[in-house]
Formats: structure tokens, C-alpha cells, sequence
């Protein structure tokens, strides 16, 4: 299910996605993997974000989503993320890693203001 929501995400024409790619490998890696092969081939139109934690994992990731033409940057070290916010076009998804569970809302209002938080947060990242 948690899949098939993050397949909604392919076709956006805005992302921004603040998450752990090192817990997203752990439950759905081949989709993780898609998700680079998808930015390699050009298979999405528009520029996404992703505010990821400073970690091995997540740096590796980083470099082949990077190379591929997104856009990454790094929260403080001491940050950890415990959920998943992907902020694509008029949704909020929000999942939790543990338990297991994804919530989609459809709301531009709160897409909208969801974008705005994660802007300033953005701007607090560090670069690749």
C-alpha cells in the first residue's frame, strides 16, 4: 500500500520530500532503487527535494540522486528522522516508520503550508 501511494508521487510537478532514505531502504528497497533508475532515465519531469539525515546511507543515496539531477541536502548531524513528509503537488503524504502506516492527504491549503515549513527547513540544510 505504502508503495503504490509513493508511485502517486512519480508523475508530480512538484516534490519535496524530508525523510531517511536509510529507513525507506529497509522497508521497500527495490522501490528506493526504482526511484534512482526513474531519475537516471529522465522519467520525472520536475526537480524534486529531499532533506535527508547526515548519514552513510543517506550520503550514498545522495550522490546517485544528485548525479541524476535532484536536489539534496543534509539535515544536522543530531537530527533524526522518525517519519517520512513528501509534499507533492496538492498532498501531503506522511508515513510512519514504525508502526508501519502511510497517511495521504489531499489539500492544497495544507500541501501548501506543509511546502512552506519545509522551505525554511531547506534553507537551514547543508549541501552535498
Amino acid at each position: 500500500a505504502i508503495v503504490s501511494v509513493y508511485r502517486q508521487f512519480d508523475h508530480a510537478k512538484s516534490a519535496r520530500f524530508l525523510t531517511s532514505m536509510d529507513r525507506l531502504y529497509a522497508i521497500m528497497p527495490e522501490e528506493v532503487d526504482a526511484w534512482v533508475n526513474r531519475f537516471q532515465q529522465g522519467m520525472y519531469k520536475d526537480l524534486g527535494r529531499h532533506l535527508i539525515p547526515d548519514t552513510k546511507q543517506d550520503r550514498d543515496w545522495a550522490k546517485k540522486a544528485v548525479a541524476a539531477g535532484q536536489e539534496v541536502r543534509f539535515l544536522p548531524k543530531d537530527m533524526d528522522i522518525e517519519m517520512d513528509f513528501a509534499i507533492v503537488d496538492g498532498m501531503l503524504g506522511i508515513t510512519s516508520f514504525d508502526p508501519l502506516f502511510i497517511v495521504l492527504i489531499h489539500s492544497e491549503r495544507i500541501a501548501k503550508s506543509a511546502a512552506q515549513l519545509f522551505d525554511l527547513a531547506w534553507k537551514q540544510g547543508k549541501t552535498t
